[in-house]
């Protein structure tokens, strides 16, 4: 069999072939991992599932594909404006107040030997938080270290599964641990 270009395989999965959507995707992989690599404030395999989505997204919508160049500036057009979509999102998400003066705020009681441990306690987690490279991760942990959210309430404010939050969140209590070691 030949190689067909991308929009051949594009009349192809419109007819009914839905084995052309993987080889399109197989094709436009190396633009999905450019801009995934360019979106410094999620998760890289995060990046990639969005912008996939994004491609398939793409393909079923378009309208006029005659030649590859047509789809591929059609593509790029789509994947930029999900970028723009998710960098609004992105800063629409980030928490306003300081992590320390929210579990200052927390504790009334700041002169006995417990607020005391409280106040070095807030200290060394702002430390930690503010030791993550990751932006969600970041948010993560400042959504569960300090505002005690559930998995399942992280995961519907920042609009990622429970599994992700679940895993991202062992991790930092085993990055906790690490760190008071």
């Amino acid at each position: 069999m030949r190689n067909m270009n991308i929009s051949e395989r594009i009349d192809l999965y419109k007819k009914g072939d839905g084995a052309q959507l993987e080889h399109i995707w197989r094709q436009m992989h190396p633009l999905i991992k450019k801009y995934a690599g360019r979106t410094h404030f999620m998760e890289y395999a995060d990046a990639c599932q969005e912008y996939s989505l994004t491609l398939i997204e793409a393909v079923q919508k378009i309208k006029s594909y005659d030649t590859d160049r047509l789809f591929l500036a059609y593509a790029v057009k789509c994947i930029k404006n999900k970028f723009c979509t998710l960098y609004k999102e992105h800063c629409a998400e980030v928490p306003t107040e300081s992590d320390t003066e929210i579990l200052l705020e927390k504790n009334s009681n700041a002169y006995t030997e417990e607020g005391y441990r409280d106040i070095v306690l807030a200290i060394d987690l702002n430390a930690f938080i503010r030791g993550i490279n990751s932006g969600k991760k970041q948010k993560i942990a400042i959504l569960f270290l300090v505002f005690q959210k559930s998995d399942s309430e992280i995961a519907s404010m920042l609009g990622v599964s429970r599994q992700y939050v679940n895993r991202v969140r062992r991790e930092l209590l085993t990055e906790l641990a690490s760190f008071y070691s």
